[in-house]
């Protein structure tokens, strides 16, 4: 592998050039040596494509059955490429070279596991740490420590890529550091160091990095991921509900908590309830001045995810949070005969938005329609004084429970089971009662401004009466529905 060579200058004068590379272009002779005794053949396959063109072999020890027979019990087999979506790349100081803290953390994870399984065994292992980046070489030697230095038979070494040319253990962990969204991965794109970086593992190659981020970049690392979902060897981290756990309490040391707002994030992946997040609730989490309030927070939203409720207390009506009904076997939907209730009343109407009555038993309505007409549109504006909404098709019971509810209702249920009616029921509700607040204000300023003007002194002036309405200010003057 040549030197890393930043200076334009010097790349020009070929400083970039390694000595392999002069004696070819002054035409030596080359011989590649075609038989690799090193590698599991899992390991193998994609360097041998990518780099080779397929022309190395797999010597007869690494296909041996027992070659591997003592590393099966490890949990990420002999080729896994570990994918973690809630890392933050990072320098550090006023250095270039980077870091993820995350990767940090699953590294040792890793580790740790490693051990527990050797334990249970009577043989040596060695364990390889390899990064492109030396911050995440000295992150990780910072936070392993002495750790495992008395352990009789269970070495590990941090490297850097380029420190670990021309070596080899029987597992390497692979942390390459680059997370972000626009698949740049700087000099990770060098395919040469790719190359050492994939072929040093004898027995176990486990590769963590962020999936989206490599694909997109374009490089040896596209092809890389595409050849593992391909195999089958992507491991999701947000599966393993330790790795989890752990990232949650990294980025709670590190206040790093907005990393983990959303929906595919270690915290919200897997929980019972599908968490989406809008950029607004971000920008507003991130104003929080307090690490233990947006730790409350977060907690909160993961409870709510996998299903928690709390219990409303201090109300003078009987309340049950969630309000659940029983399941009945005959689901009856009605609609209003628009046409029989016109003939009766004699009061014409538009019927074009009608639907006919139905009643399912065996199968479930998943579907309702209504029209948009001016019939419905009336009936949707006629009650302007607050009173019971007339609309054109009949609630259910529950239905007009939740409507009449004065506080915020948390509604859930499958498809055609009203949660749109009774949202669209509330807001026009809510906004009714709006209507007749401004109103009542409006008429306040008519009686105000025909006063007697004899008596200057019971006047109020136009910034009195503007003062007093600012209060009245939050009150919507029309109301959105989102679907």
């Amino acid at each position: 592998m040549s030197a890393m060579v930043k200076s334009k200058v010097c790349k020009e004068a070929g400083f970039a050039t390694s000595l392999f590379g002069r004696l070819v272009v002054l035409k030596f002779d080359k011989h590649l040596l075609n038989i690799q005794y090193r590698m599991n053949p899992c390991i193998s396959l994609f360097p041998n494509a990518q780099f080779y063109e397929r022309k190395i072999l797999d010597g007869p020890n690494v296909l041996s059955p027992s070659y591997n027979k003592d590393y099966t019990c490890l949990p990420f087999g002999s080729y896994t490429f570990i994918n973690l979506t809630d890392g933050r790349e990072d320098t550090e100081g006023m250095g270039n070279s980077r870091r993820n803290m995350v990767e940090v953390a699953v590294v040792l994870h890793l580790i740790h596991t490693i051990f527990k399984s050797w334990k249970r065994t009577d043989q040596g292992l060695n364990i390889g740490v390899v990064s492109p980046y030396n911050a995440q070489v000295d992150a990780i030697k910072n936070r392993l420590g002495q750790k495992y230095d008395t352990c009789d038979g269970f070495h590990v070494r941090v490297k850097s890529i380029d420190g670990f040319q021309g070596e080899e253990d029987d597992i390497i962990i692979l942390s390459t550091v680059r997370s972000n969204g626009r698949g740049v991965v700087g000099f990770l794109a060098d395919n040469r160091r790719t190359n050492v970086a994939l072929t040093r593992a004898r027995h176990c190659l486990w590769i963590v990095g962020n999936a989206h981020t490599l694909h997109k970049s374009g490089t040896e690392w596209t092809d890389l991921v595409a050849d593992a979902e391909r195999r089958k060897c992507i491991f999701s981290a947000t599966n393993d509900a330790t790795i989890c756990k752990l990232v949650l309490q990294l980025k709670q040391e590190l206040d790093e908590l907005e990393d983990l707002l959303s929906a595919d994030s270690a915290v919200f992946s897997n929980t019972r309830w599908k968490v989406i997040l809008s950029d607004e609730f971000r920008k507003s989490f991130t104003k929080l001045k307090s690490p233990q309030l947006r730790k409350e927070v977060l907690q909160k939203l993961i409870k709510l995810g996998d299903g928690w409720r709390t219990t409303v207390k201090n109300l003078d009506m009987k309340l049950e949070v969630p309000m659940v009904w029983d399941i009945v076997h005959d689901i009856i939907r009605y609609n209003k005969d628009c046409k029989a209730d016109a003939h009766e009343e004699h009061d014409p109407v538009d019927t074009s938005y009608g639907m006919e009555n139905s009643k399912v038993s065996e199968s479930f309505l998943l579907m309702k329609f209504y029209s948009l007409s001016s019939g419905m549109a009336k009936h949707l504006l006629t009650a302007t004084d607050g009173s019971e909404i007339d609309v054109p098709f009949e609630l259910t019971d529950e239905e007009k429970v939740i409507i009449q509810f004065p506080l915020t209702s948390f509604i859930l249920g499958r498809s055609g089971t009203g949660k749109t009616t009774v949202l669209t029921m509330k807001l026009i509700q809510n906004e009714q009662q709006s209507l007749v607040v401004r109103v009542g204000l409006e008429c306040c300023w008519a009686r105000f401004g025909t006063g007697d003007v004899s008596d200057q002194s019971s006047i109020l002036h136009m910034h009195d009466i503007m003062d007093d309405l600012e209060e009245f200010t939050e009150i919507p003057d029309s109301f959105y529905i989102f679907f």
